[in-house]
């Protein structure tokens, strides 16, 4: 499962020249400030 949306400042939205696929924690060694999720019925 993974949030919604998530804020890590300091993180590029770009990779390789386009927007970053995925984000993981170990590699960016950033933790999101920030996690969203959205629930509804």
């Amino acid at each position: 499962m993974v949030p919604d949306g998530f804020l890590s400042l300091g993180v590029e939205r770009i990779f390789d020249e386009e927007l970053r696929p995925s984000y993981v924690l170990w590699d960016e060694n950033v933790v999101p400030i920030l996690v969203l999720e959205v629930v509804s019925q």
